[in-house]
């Protein structure tokens, strides 16, 4: 036997190298594996095949119909791009095949290459739709065969583009020069190389550009420049030049009943204008400190406001819904004209629309553009065969009830106030859903700012804002009521209020403080690397093993009264004292920094332990006291624990992700911790960070990643905190693993034994096969494993559907009503791989568990029983992979349709034995090493592993030819007069039989 398994271990290593040339050898692909080419006379239509990696041969079948060439100097042997192009001097439809033979690996890669006549052709574009002076439109020409299929390229054909009247165009002007043809050289775009070259020649190719010149119809016409196409009819398409017109406001309004607002539309500025604008406010302004958001939303950069009503535009007020207790016989709100004012008139909801005067409903087009890039779509005319808009420009007008009343302020947007500074002070009225409503004018807000803290310097006329200056220190409260509407249309005082049944009252609790005067004058604390202010502490952040380097910035007044602050060049030389509060965490390194532009010294420190600690650094002369702090972290590098590196799984299973280490929650800030999981395939995956928030004190981060689609891709798990004002510069801590969703490849079955001595194969041949020897006693335990073609073992495979069948249910049975168990176990690298075991059950654990619990390895726990019925025999147990769980699936959400499961199995041959029995089961011997006694050992496999609880005093032997143990004791001291007594243990691989 060990010579047989001798000879086998040359034929497995042989065999491994082949399955590890195989992957590689199949890797390289093609960029396409058939091309149609259009037959041409005058101009070679080329198209480029390339290979994803490799250098190639190439060759073609029929060069008189596409020939191949490659790419590449022309003294190399080989290459990895070729140009194939069309040959054929007669119209008809050939096929060459190109072939592409590896140099280095003899791999044959191949494309078909057609050449067929155009039987027609179309334009495609984008949209159908141009704004005036918006980005231009690019057109590109498909051709179609006989059958339907589309070219491959029309790189080289000539085509003549033109405008051409348009006899469709009804509600809109049609104009040559509504439109302009731009070449890609007057652009700012990258054409195809092909598209430069016939531009240089004045040569119109397969794509170009478009771009408005005023509103209307435009038609455009190409047709094929080539004589042999001269039959082939012209592509055409029709397109829509439309202002840019925006709504004023352009997001939804609220509104309280009785109130109103006025509306407008603006005409959205040109590219060139905006670049104008930008050109003045560079003259004086470096481009850096330029206030983009500001000024991209400023008048000075919208055209037009269109004056309504207008001539072309109107607006409609449609879709009134009123609310659950509203008059459905009443409008919602109602909208003038003349005034192009929205007032509301009940609670409930309607849409404020845009509409063309010149485009009726049904039958012709209507513009669409709304303000916040929404889709552009259609409603089409029987007549103009051309896309239009199907929704207007438009925002919603919601009459709701006030809610509750809020307050902000201006600048700093925190109510802590300084004496002697300006602020604008705004209340707000919102709805019971927090959107803010729309203040109009006839609104009465009461607000009481005490006088003895606040001058009020002016107010608007509804009360919602106040420009004011703070005057006292102290805590104050700002009180605000809503308590009125007043009917616009009585303007008198005191008629048409409105008062409001309850009024609606808040308040705001006001810090008010004398502004901060630092003294000593001459200040010390450490520098941060930004420009702005400094600040007495800073944050720092650093890895277990790294070294943190402090800068120290002293800052000192010129003698003279003039107040001019200064820094100090060198400080290295002052008396330093630096104290760390938790000894252990940072280690101070000896030294201090050299003075640079910023510091004039500093001190480092090392990370040598997780935690937190506060540095403080000293400075003690006469009278004069200086100190500053700061609090500094140490952190574990943030790693792959559980995966190391690769997790496999199969289609619909999950694995628990286990991470450790990385920066821990801010001790001052610990809300602006975070933990952010990414994939580079968020569709094929389900990702969820899981478990308590406070694991082992943020520690542990658990993944739960469940595959929806086969492929394999990258996990990262980023850490650490968000920026703060304790902490501005926050370390970052990334990870990664990979995740692979594959089927399995092969299924492996192995006895489980419950001593680990005995962890091996029976070497027991019966006809030529292996068996495994097993009690006819005691139902054995099965470990069933899944491993991919790379030969890696899966993590998790509860999704597949297991078949267990045994060849001799009278020796060992499957019971079906009860599942194979599945467990999640250690495989000695500390990542868990889940096995599937065949065992009897055990009462006490068996729980019925769903199959989202199954997908989760370390919750599943399910069992499948083999029961044994004491009678010696063989038979063999298979386990066969025959699809996937469909209640898996469904709870995974596998992407549909996916690849049937190619079934896969592995099978043991069992030999059902009687249990070993020794005889006599207990012997008394004499305490001499030469005195020893025989036991006799029958039944069992034939091969047995015999332990002993004392090496030192008892010795076994076991005599196969006899069938016999013999029994000794062991050497002792003649000064040992007290007789021995041992316990030994027969074990026959899966049987053991204990003894005294």
């Amino acid at each position: 036997m060990a010579a047989r398994g001798r000879g086998l271990l040359p034929l497995l290593f042989a065999l491994s190298g082949l399955l590890a040339l195989g992957p590689t050898a199949a890797a390289a692909k093609l960029n396409i594996p058939k091309v149609l080419l259009p037959f041409t006379r005058a101009t070679r239509v080329n198209f480029t095949l390339e290979a994803s990696e490799g250098c190639y041969r190439w060759s073609s079948t029929r060069p008189e119909v596409a020939s191949i060439e490659p790419l590449g100097p022309s003294e190399q042997q080989c290459s990895q791009q070729a140009v194939v192009q069309a040959r054929l001097s007669q119209p008809a439809r050939l096929t060459s095949i190109i072939f592409a033979e590896d140099i280095t690996t003899g791999q044959v890669l191949r494309c078909d290459a057609i050449v067929d006549l155009i039987h027609g052709i179309q334009i495609v574009s984008t949209t159908r739709e141009l704004y005036l002076e918006d980005s231009p439109l690019e057109l590109k020409i498909q051709a179609l065969d006989s059958e339907g299929n589309t070219f491959s390229t029309l790189a080289g054909l000539v085509f003549d583009w033109m405008i051409v009247k348009d006899t469709e165009a009804d509600g809109f002007s049609d104009s040559h020069n509504s439109l302009r043809i731009l070449t890609f050289l007057e652009s700012t775009y990258i054409p195809p190389s092909y598209i430069s070259e016939m531009e240089k020649v004045a040569k119109q190719g397969d794509t170009i550009l478009v771009s408005g010149m005023k509103t209307g119809s435009s038609k455009l016409k190409a047709r094929i420049q080539e004589a042999v196409y001269k039959n082939v009819r012209p592509a055409e398409v029709r397109l829509l030049i439309l202002e840019n017109i925006l709504l004023n406001p352009a997001y939804d309004i609220y509104l309280m009943v009785g109130t109103s607002i006025r509306t407008g539309n603006r005409q959205v500025v040109s590219l060139s204008e905006f670049l104008g604008v930008l050109n003045d406010a560079l003259t004086d302004t470096p481009l850096g400190s330029l206030p983009w958001v500001a000024s991209m939303a400023s008048p000075e950069l919208e055209r037009n406001e269109l004056s309504m009503p207008s001539d072309q535009y109107e607006l409609q007020l449609q879709n009134n819904t009123p609310g659950p207790e509203g008059d459905p016989g009443r409008p919602v709100a109602v909208l003038a004209q003349d005034t192009s004012t929205v007032t509301a008139v009940q609670l409930g909801q309607s849409n404020l629309v845009l509409g063309h005067r010149n485009i009726l409903f049904p039958g012709q087009l209507v513009r669409i553009h709304t303000s916040c890039a929404q889709e552009i779509c259609c409603l089409e005319n029987p007549g103009i065969r051309m896309q239009g808009a199907s929704r207007l420009p438009n925002s919603t007008v919601y009459v709701v009830e006030p809610g509750y009343l809020g307050f902000t302020v201006h600048p700093g947007g925190r109510w802590v106030l300084e004496t002697g500074r300006l602020y604008e002070i705004t209340i707000e009225v919102l709805d019971k859903s927090g959107n803010k409503v729309y203040l109009s004018d006839n609104i009465r807000i009461e607000t009481m700012l005490l006088p003895e803290f606040f001058e009020v310097l002016a107010s608007s006329q509804n009360g919602s804002y106040h420009h004011v200056r703070a005057t006292k220190r102290g805590q104050t409260a700002i009180e605000a009521a809503l308590t009125s509407v007043v009917d616009q249309a009585t303007p008198v005082k005191d008629g048409g209020v409105h008062m409001l049944r309850v009024p609606m009252w808040n308040q705001q609790e006001v810090e008010i403080h004398i502004p901060i005067t630092l003294y000593p004058s001459i200040l010390t604390f450490p520098w941060q690397p930004k420009t702005g202010a400094y600040q007495y502490t800073i944050k720092v952040e650093a890895r277990v093993g790294q070294t943190l380097e402090l800068p120290l910035r002293i800052n000192g007044l010129m003698p003279g009264g003039a107040g001019e602050v200064v820094t100090l060049s060198d400080c290295s030389h002052f008396d330093l004292v630096v104290e760390v509060e938790n000894q252990g965490v940072f280690q101070r390194l000896p030294g201090r920094l050299q003075p640079g532009a910023e510091h004039c010294s500093g001190v480092k420190v090392r990370a040598e332990a997780q935690g937190y600690t506060t540095l403080q650094v000293s400075y003690r002369h006469g009278h004069t006291h200086l100190s500053a702090q700061i609090t500094i972290a140490a952190y574990l590098p943030l790693k792959a624990v559980d995966p190391s590196s690769v997790a496999l799984v199969t289609l619909g299973s999950s694995k628990e992700m286990l991470f450790e280490g990385g920066p821990r929650p801010w001790v001052l800030e610990p809300s602006k911790f975070f933990r952010n999981v990414t994939s580079e395939d968020m569709d094929s995956i389900s990702l969820a960070l899981f478990g308590p928030s406070t694991s082992w004190n943020y520690q542990q981060h658990w993944i739960l990643v469940t595959c929806r689609a086969l492929g394999e891709q990258v996990i990262a798990l980023l850490v650490g905190n968000k920026p703060s004002v304790t902490d501005p510069f926050p370390a970052l801590e990334p990870a990664v693993v990979k995740f692979v969703c594959a089927p399995p490849s092969r299924l492996t079955l192995t006895p489980v034994y419950a001593s680990p001595q005995l962890d091996l194969s029976c070497p027991l041949l019966q006809q030529n096969k292996q068996v495994v020897p097993v009690s006819s006693h005691r139902n054995p335990q099965l470990d069933l494993a899944a491993y991919d073609q790379q030969g890696r073992r899966f993590d998790n495979f509860s999704s597949l559907s297991i078949q267990w069948e045994s060849t001799r249910p009278l020796l060992a049975s499957i019971e079906l009503d009860l599942p194979m168990q599945l467990v999640a176990r250690d495989d000695g690298s500390g990542q868990k791989k889940l096995h599937g075991c065949v065992e009897q059950p055990d009462t006490k654990t068996f729980a019925a568990l769903s199959p989202a619990a199954l997908a989760n390895p370390s919750a599943a726990r399910s069992f499948q029983a083999v029961s044994v019925h004491q009678a010696s025999g063989t038979t063999a147990v298979s386990a066969m992979a025959t699809g996937h769980q469909q209640s898996h699936l469904s709870a995974a959400r596998v992407k549909q349709p996916h690849d049937p499961l190619v079934p896969v199995s592995a099978s043991i041959e069992l030999i059902l034995v009687e249990d070993v029995r020794v005889s006599p089961e207990e012997v008394t011997i004499y305490n001499h090493p030469s005195v020893q006694a025989e036991l006799h050992i029958r039944e069992g496999s034939g091969y047995f592993f015999l332990n002993t609880s004392t090496t030192d005093t008892v010795r076994v032997a076991y005599q196969e030819a006899r069938g016999i143990a013999t029994v000794s004791m062991g050497p002792v001291s003649a000064a040992l007069l007290i007789p021995h007594s041992g316990g030994w243990e027969l074990n026959g691989l899966i049987m053991s039989k204990p003894g005294t």
